[in-house]
């Protein structure tokens, strides 16, 4: 997912033919730009509620599991709720950290210097609830990965 981001054909420094079949496979991965361009804003903003609600359910089972696991008795159905809240951090905040960063990220990519603020490549859009939540939930992914590779790089602020 990383090759995508750097690798961006809408940057000039790279020559890619975007209508190779690889390409048309590849470009998948960083799901943001066949979204915002097949679908539009509203369906764009609409998928971004759902990868933060996504987000929100998985620190939000953290901490009820943590709260959980701390009794001395363990039921099986807790065991099983871990493996499943760990397969979900293996998949949002492992398989997928690039894409999903990128799309919350995006958000932001606005003209703060003019006047009006419009959103850089939906034209005309100035909706500032989306920025709001699309930060949030880019500042709590990237809290919420910081936080588990502490042990293995700290991250310092």
């Amino acid at each position: 997912m990383g090759f995508i981001v750097a690798f961006n054909p809408g940057l000039p420094a790279w020559h890619i033919n975007t209508r190779d079949p690889v390409w048309q496979v590849v470009r998948w991965t960083l799901w943001r730009s066949p979204i915002m361009r097949l679908y539009g804003y509203d369906t764009y903003v609409t998928v971004m509620y759902v990868m933060t609600a996504i987000v929100l359910v998985a620190v939000l089972g953290l901490v009820w599991l943590t709260l959980a696991m701390r009794k001395t008795e363990q039921a099986t159905w807790l065991r099983h709720a871990a493996l499943a809240l760990h397969v979900l951090f293996d998949v949002v905040f492992m398989m997928c950290y690039i894409s999903f960063f990128d799309y919350f990220a995006f958000m932001a990519n606005c003209n703060f210097g003019a006047d009006v603020k419009h959103h850089m490549y939906f034209k005309g859009v100035s909706e500032s609830r989306g920025l709001v939540v699309g930060q949030g939930a880019a500042y709590s992914f990237l809290e919420a990965t910081a936080h588990q590779y502490q042990s293995v790089a700290p991250v310092v602020w």
